[in-house]
């Protein structure tokens, strides 16, 4: 059985400061508290959008998490289908319906083709 002992050391001043993974979790060990906490591990990596839709962000330090509704409202706007694909794989439903409700960017009948979309079996096609 696992143990909290034999956990990774991740404290905030050390070298090695990044969340392990183990079985899809990120294991984030607090110090002061002397706990863990598993958070299901749904980013690894990072989409593959064309970084022409974000031109005037460094795309080096870019959280593609914390900033979901800028990159999802690009590619509601810009994105071809490869990029609603890879928009669709990486987040999710919830995070790009709550992004269609607010965006003040996308006029009425961008959202509604958007939420058809979304729901459509055209996301899913690849492409021939």
């Amino acid at each position: 059985m696992w143990d909290a002992r034999d956990r990774p050391q991740l404290y905030p001043n050390s070298v090695n400061h990044q969340p392990s993974i183990l079985f899809k979790y990120l294991i984030t060990y607090y110090p002061n508290t002397k706990s863990c906490i598993f958070i299901p591990a749904m980013h690894t990596d990072k989409p593959n959008i064309n970084s022409a839709l974000l031109w005037e962000y460094n795309l080096q330090t870019f959280n593609w998490v914390k900033s979901y509704k800028i990159v999802i409202e690009r590619v509601l706007q810009l994105g071809n289908l490869q990029e609603w694909q890879e928009m669709y794989r990486f987040y999710t439903t919830e995070q790009i319906k709550e992004t269609i409700a607010w965006s003040a960017q996308l006029d009425k009948r961008d959202k509604d083709f958007s939420l058809m979309f979304l729901n459509s079996d055209f996301l899913h096609a690849s492409q021939g």
